[in-house]
């Protein structure tokens, strides 16, 4: 599943109805003093969190969204209907913020399911010539005009919940993975860089067993610095990170050489130092020597400070897969069960 994480949207609340000047004028009643009535308020517009949403491309189908304005008091001394509001769903851990100057001002968070708040708020309503009427003023002719609604900018941050996060440098199969192990469609070729954004998966091991996996883009090790930040925020709340590598038999110095390099990019953002990390050694069936490449597998793996955990897999050949996926799924429920 390719998603969005990131939008800025318009939002404004809708203006409010103006108020009429009116007078009653029936056949007995010729100077029945005013009866023109009030507006309605301006529509609001509400961010709503649901926890059936995965991603902000659903929730976010256009730049702006404009609240409808409230009606103009109408005679009789009634009122103008309201505006209608607008709702934006938006999934749980989406931060919503707007910048004033250069201050981030925050809107709110959304953590639970159907959590509710106004981001713009609508236009209050004018006045019509009945709401001046008293002793001293028994005809007034005047009204007021409905103010407009709250109109800003605003900025949706969505942060995603994942059990299990991959990272890597390009070409180490990670998006065959995706494929093979979840109904995520990622773009797979032989070029590097083929994920440009992150990807999102749903890996079900059976009817109940069943974990959220993202791919965030490839490491470019010269300058990945500029975007590690926009996107290691995904792993942020992953209870496990598994970090994939292809392993060059001519070169293992450069294999652990990259390796290290990748890991200390990659724990310098945030909490992720924090983390559990597994080493994955993908592309086994291009492997002629087995044994000598297990050999190998387990020497980078202890030469990098990851000792046993790590996996030898392919994802072409589904060799070892379900061993790892049960793996994962325990290690899960242990996490969770704290």
């Amino acid at each position: 599943m390719h998603f969005l994480d990131y939008a800025t949207i318009l939002v404004q609340g809708g203006k409010g109805g103006d108020g009429l000047i009116s007078f009653r004028r029936e056949k007995y009643i010729p100077y029945g003093g005013p009866d023109g009535g009030n507006g309605g308020d301006g529509g609001n517009v509400w961010i709503c969190s649901n926890k059936n949403l995965y991603d902000l491309s659903k929730c976010v189908s256009r730049n702006s969204f404009i609240a409808q304005n409230g009606q103009n008091g109408k005679k009789n001394n009634a009122s103008g209907k309201k505006g209608k509001d607008i709702v934006i769903s938006v999934p749980l851990g989406t931060k919503i913020f707007y910048m004033r100057n250069t201050h981030e001002i925050v809107l709110g968070n959304t953590k639970y399911h159907d959590e509710k708040f106004i981001v713009a708020r609508g236009g209050k309503h004018g006045f019509g010539n009945y709401h001046f009427k008293s002793s001293v003023c028994r005809v007034p002719r005047k009204c007021t005009t409905g103010e407009p609604g709250e109109s800003k900018i605003i900025n949706l941050n969505f942060t995603l919940s994942a059990n299990v996060g991959l990272f890597g440098l390009p070409n180490t199969g990670r998006s065959l993975f995706m494929k093979t192990v979840s109904r995520a469609k990622p773009k797979i070729a032989h070029y590097p860089f083929t994920t440009k954004l992150p990807y999102l998966g749903v890996v079900k091991i059976d009817k109940n067993k069943k974990f959220i996996c993202i791919d965030i883009p490839s490491i470019k090790i010269d300058h990945y610095a500029t975007n590690a930040n926009k996107f290691s925020k995904h792993l942020q709340k992953c209870k496990l990170i598994l970090h994939f590598v292809h392993i060059d038999c001519s070169n293992i110095k450069d294999t652990i050489k990259n390796i290290e390099i990748s890991i200390k990019i990659i724990k310098n953002f945030g909490n992720l130092r924090l983390k559990t990390f597994w080493l994955i050694f993908n592309k086994s069936d291009l492997i002629c020597n087995k044994n000598l490449f297990m050999k190998q597998a387990k020497f980078i793996s202890y030469s990098t400070g990851y000792q046993d955990n790590f996996f030898v897999i392919s994802s072409h050949t589904k060799h070892n897969l379900n061993l790892l996926l049960q793996k994962i799924y325990d290690f899960i429920l242990v996490k969770n069960n704290r």
